[in-house]
């Protein structure tokens, strides 16, 4: 036998010659292989050479793999050795075959997991079972997947090899846990059960670690597991409740924090690591556990590392830290400030620019959110050597590392003013400023005498003769003026701008230095053109680093070439040639420059054409315009469009295109007002765009930006009540804070006298505030604003117009809201309440019996109004609600009895109480709450007993002689009737018309009760002293319509002419003093009912042919139409009026 062959010749005879094998020139047999692995009497070394074999022969393996049964028992024994096998050469081999085996038949991987398992379950310990798993792992990273899905169950038993006590053990069981977590799919199917218990025992282990080794493979589980964002919360808040603890564990930033005072430099980097993957997640809500644990103070300390990627590291944490508040309130920026500066300054003489931007970026950070009140240089040395750091970065030849320190620089001058402490600072500082006042004192005054003699001098002597040398000189001062003196430049710009600065250049440009004459000249022209305009478009709001450098760029490379006079740039603009496109953008910046401060290059109509043409070329040619030229066009456009009317629909496609290409119009707070006039003006404008612009108006600004804002906004809905719609959308899709905003416009708007422009618009806006409306909860702030706008919509219908599906639909879901509000909201309650008083007001005759069933069936309506009536009280908010409630139901009183609809549900109202507000409290109480209850009186007295809707309560008790009259009773009647002619006497139109309305239906309602009593209250002594006092006055009162149908009434129902003789007398006697021309229609109307109810009874002879004189004369005067009474409504106070029914009615009782 050779000595390559392997065979055990004890048991060699029994197997089948189809068993051997040759490889390397011996023979081996594979039956043999497989019995000598299990036999205690074959030498290690054996065992040994024979899996060396099996390892490097592939035609053994393949003998091996043929029969099922004895490859599955080799396998079994090689698992069985890594529980038992001491000599380490071959369990080393043993694992070998075993990888090289599922690298042959993956199959052997479920198959030797569900063997670990088994060897695992018994809760023993075995080192080599976890090694050979991690190797695994290794040649397999799919296997990963496969333990968090399908063998949860070795996964964990795994987990229990962190809860022995070797240390060797947790190392190997770290490694696997490093390779589950380094795959992101085994992770997402990482049972949370066990994704959480694999963070208690890491934390337990760090907890309690010894070896390096241990320390070093925990913390590599840990910084892959901080990747996520879910674990990195659960570890956060483990170990902070001891009761909750099952085991001996510490929160995570004290682990940290002790692995930090570690010796060696590679864990001090991973844990510092691992803080950055903590913080990256949400700083605000990590950063104090962190801060608390004094971790800022120890980074600090540290920060001067000889590891550049260490301070790498230090830097991005502590940047991170400087996000909370905490970092500074505790002083770690003023403990550290020293340490920091320290290492800046050796950085910045080293070659790695990423460590200095860094730590750059973290002085940048702490000197521009250190709180005002903790001083950040206790003495003046610290801050010169902040100060010498940031001019040491200032001068780096790395582009990017100057950038952060000329921003470090300018956070420290604004902190030098504020945080100077002690005298040698002090007179440091005060010495500087005094040399810069000194300057700046001289540059206003050179820039004073600029103003006030150099430039009208020069301006007369251009328009008599041009002078190259001089205009040279002339520019080339005004082109120091900017380098000199660049705080006060702004204004002076603009001022040259407005007055004509830009064409005066251009001109004399085109003039002199055509056809490359005067090539100086054209080059102080250039440069004085750029300067300004970099000036004028610096400080507009909102302009953007984009636009400044294409304007910088386009006129550095046009300017010197655009030698064309002014009126020949419409021409330019016409061209479609790519070589020009520039200049064309160059003619119009400045075209912008000069309009926007209120220059006009070319007329209107010129410029609006050729820019619109300009665009409509690139729109064909498909030539992409840079965004910051096709924002000055659309503004070009904006402010000239008005001379060109007409536009064509061509035209308003590419302008709908350059504006859907300039989102840095939209973008910003201040979006100016003729932008948002001329894209409401095209309708296809307006839908594609309006609600962007609209939203980029109401976007954050200053106070006095959103007054202006709002003003200009209000102007276009009024203009433009499209706009509306748009509005409407922002309020409702925009975020909060710009929804609050449109709602404040929107309320402005409703308040506002203008507003009936909007029922321009009324069907579509009503469709939009239905969509509306079903997508808000009532809780929603918007719902009100909605409902106030459907009010205003409403109140401006006619009574004429149909109403739709979409009107019913509206009703019955603003009905149904009184179902969810809650009474004490009374801004909604009112809102809601208004709506339905404004449907109900202005319904169509023949469709109220269906609005007012449907709303009398509303219980919880009734309920709402009962109880605004119980708790009413005095406050502005509450007296409009009572309002609006007292006309609603006033409204359904008179409709219900009109219907005879079913009631479902009684109000109870005290009426003496509405009586007693009339005759006691009128001081007290608003003009409009009079009124409504006067209104409420007058129609529950014209309906008498037939009201089913409201039970009147009388609050005293009934007496029989007042049968009659209950349940006002007698007191109550004489009480209304004396409150009612104070009222009277108050002289208002429109409370002396709802006082007679009230009074007609009182006298009404006691003539059909009981003629004797209404003979007595109307013979009372107090109706006589209100008329002599209403027609002493003479004038307008005297012939008032209101005193007029008062005459009228008491004259039909107290006892006729001759009863009231004295005041039918002093009537005619007005009309015959001033005349019948020179009365009004109402007055006319009202006097000629007083003059034939006047002929219609017996009278004195004289008076009777007075009275016929009278009417003859009214015969011949035009007969004032009877066209009915106007639906028109008022907003007062939040509460909508229905003016008719505060308009006095001429009907006789």
């Amino acid at each position: 036998m050779s000595s390559y062959d392997v065979i055990c010749e004890r048991i060699h005879a029994g197997h089948a010659p189809r068993w051997c094998a040759r490889w390397e020139g011996a023979t081996a047999c594979v039956a043999c292989v497989v019995e000598m692995i299990d036999r205690t009497d074959v030498s290690a070394v054996r065992k040994r050479a024979a899996l060396v074999c099996v390892t490097r022969a592939e035609a053994v393996r393949e003998l091996l793999y043929c029969d099922e049964s004895r490859g599955v028992n080799f396998t079994c024994s090689l698992l069985r050795m890594l529980s038992c096998c001491v000599e380490l050469t071959l369990l080393d081999q043993a694992v070998e075959v075993l990888l090289q085996m599922t690298l042959d038949r993956p199959q052997f991987l479920l198959f030797i997991l569900d063997n670990i398992h088994s060897q695992l379950s018994d809760g023993s310990s075995r080192l080599n079972v976890f090694m050979f798993l991690g190797k695994l792992m290794d040649c397999h990273p799919a296997l990963s997947q496969t333990l968090t899905s399908s063998h949860v169950c070795v996964l964990e038993c795994v987990c229990a090899g962190l809860l022995v006590s070797e240390e060797e053990v947790k190392v190997a069981v770290c490694y696997v846990l490093f390779r589950i977590w380094s795959s992101v799919s085994a992770v997402h199917t990482l049972p949370n059960t066990l994704r959480h218990k694999m963070c208690v025992l890491l934390l337990h282990t760090l907890s309690n670690t010894q070896t390096t080794a241990l320390t070093t493979n925990s913390l590599g589980v840990l910084k892959q597991m901080l990747q996520y964002s879910d674990v990195v919360c659960v570890l956060m808040s483990l170990g902070d409740c001891v009761e909750e603890q099952l085991l001996d564990q510490q929160p995570l930033p004290l682990i940290i924090k002790k692995l930090l005072l570690s010796t060696q430099d590679s864990v001090q980097l991973v844990s510092i690591r691992c803080v950055c993957a903590v913080l990256v997640h949400s700083p605000a809500h990590y950063s104090s556990s962190f801060i608390q644990a004094d971790l800022p103070e120890f980074l600090f300390e540290c920060v001067c590392s000889s590891s550049e990627m260490m301070m790498w590291w230090i830097f991005r944490c502590l940047l991170l830290m400087s996000e909370d508040p905490l970092f500074f309130s505790q002083c770690h920026s003023v403990y550290g400030i020293e340490s920091l500066v320290r290492s800046l300054k050796e950085t910045l003489g080293r070659a790695n620019t990423e460590v200095q931007k860094q730590g750059l970026e973290l002085l940048t950070a702490i000197l521009d959110r250190q709180p005002a009140g903790v001083c950040l240089f206790p003495t003046g040395s610290e801050f010169s050597a902040v100060a010498d750091v940031i001019i040491k970065g200032v001068a780096s030849s790395c582009l990017q590392v100057s950038i952060h320190a000329m921003r470090a620089a300018d956070l420290l001058l604004r902190l030098a003013e504020v945080h100077v402490c002690e005298c040698s600072m002090k007179d440091s500082v005060y010495s500087a400023s005094q040399q810069q006042d000194t300057l700046e004192t001289l540059c206003v005054y050179l820039l004073h005498s600029c103003d006030s003699t150099c430039i009208p001098t020069v301006t007369r002597v251009c328009e008599r003769l041009s002078s190259p040398q001089l205009l040279q000189v002339f520019l080339s001062i005004l082109c120091r003026q900017f380098s000199l003196c660049p705080d006060h430049m702004t204004s002076f710009s603009r001022k040259l701008v407005s007055s004509g600065f830009i064409t005066l250049t251009l001109e004399n440009k085109a003039h002199l230095c055509s056809e490359n004459r005067n090539a100086s000249l054209n080059l102080i022209c250039c440069e004085f053109l750029i300067k300004l305009c970099m000036c004028v478009f610096a400080h507009l709001q909102n302009v953007t680093t984009e636009l400044q450098d294409h304007l910088e760029c386009v006129l550095q490379e046009c300017l010197s070439s655009l030698c064309c006079s002014v009126s020949d740039w419409c021409c330019v603009l016409l061209d479609s040639s790519e070589s020009i496109r520039n200049t064309q953008y160059c003619i119009i910046y400045l075209l912008y420059a000069s309009l926007l401060h209120g220059h006009r290059l070319l007329c209107d109509a010129a410029v609006f054409s050729s820019v619109l043409q300009f665009i409509s070329v690139q729109d064909v040619s498909d030539v992409s315009v840079p965004s910051p030229v096709q924002c000055c066009v659309v503004y070009l456009l904006s402010v000239t469009h008005r001379s060109c009317p007409h536009v064509d629909a061509s035209a308003v496609k590419s302008i709908s295109k350059a504006l859907s290409c300039s989102p840095l119009l939209f973008s910003f707070s201040s979006v100016h007002p003729s932008i948002l006039s001329f894209i409401f003006c095209y309708p296809e404008l307006s839908e594609r765009l309006g609600v962007t612009v609209l939203t980029g108006c109401l976007s954050a600004g200053s106070e006095a930006e959103n007054e202006e804002t709002r003003s200009h906004l209000l102007q276009l809905l009024c203009d433009h009540p499209a706009a509306l719609l748009s509005m409407l959308v922002v309020l409702c899709d925009a975020n909060a804070a710009v929804a609050r905003r449109a709602e404040v416009v929107l309320r402005c708007l409703v308040c506002s006298s203008d507003s009936s422009s909007c029922c321009i618009v009324s069907y579509q806006m009503k469709s939009a505030l239905l969509n509306l409306l079903q997508k808000l909860t009532h809780t929603d702030f918007r719902v009100c604003v909605l409902l106030d706008v459907l009010s205003v919509l409403q109140s401006n219908t006619t009574a004429q117009c149909e109403m739709n599906h979409t009107d019913f639909k509206l009703l019955y879901h603003i009905s149904n809201l009184v179902v969810k509000v809650n009474s004490s909201d009374s801004e909604l309650l009112l809102s809601v309440l208004n709506c339905l008083y404004c449907f109900l007001s202005v319904c169509p005759s023949h469709c109220t019996d269906r609005v007012v069933s449907l709303l009398l069936g509303n219980i919880r309506l009734m309920e709402v109004l009962e109880n605004v009536f119980f708790h009413s009280s005095s406050s502005s908010s509450s007296s409009s609600l009572q309002c609006c409630s007292l006309l609603l139901l006033s409204t359904l009183i008179s409709l219900q009895h009109t219907h005879s609809a079913q009631v479902y549900r009684n109000i109870k109202v005290d009426l003496h109480k509405i009586v007693n507000r009339l005759a006691f409290r009128k001081r007290h109480t608003d003009s409009l709450l009079l009124m409504c209850s006067m209104r409420l009186l007058q129609v529950w007295l014209d309906v008498d007993e037939c009201s089913l809707v409201c039970v009147c309560q009388s609050a005293a008790p009934v007496r029989s002689e007042d049968g009659a009259l209950y349940p006002l009773c007698y007191n109550g009647a004489q009480t209304l009737m004396t409150a009612l002619c104070g009222l009277m006497l108050q002289k208002q139109d429109v409370m002396m018309s709802s006082t007679v309305n009230c009074l007609r239906s009182l006298i009404g309602f006691l003539h059909r009760r009981d003629t004797v009593i209404a003979q007595h209250v109307i013979c009372q002594p107090w109706i006589r002293f209100l008329l002599f006092s209403l027609l002493s006055c003479g004038g307008n009162t005297t012939l008032h319509p209101a005193v007029l149908t008062l005459i009228t009434l008491l004259v039909f129902v107290g006892g006729g002419v001759s009863e009231w003789k004295t005041e039918v007398q002093s009537v005619c006697e007005e009309v015959e003093t001033r005349g019948v021309t020179e009365i009004n229609d109402n007055s006319i109307k009202t006097l000629r009912l007083l003059l034939t109810q006047c002929c219609a009874l017996p009278s004195p002879d004289d008076l009777k042919m007075r009275i016929e004189n009278l009417l003859e004369s009214l015969q011949h005067q035009q007969q004032p139409c009877d066209s009915p009474t106007p639906q028109h409504m008022l907003c007062v106070d939040g509460v909508c009026v229905l003016l008719s029914d505060f308009t006095f009615n001429t009907q006789i009782v």
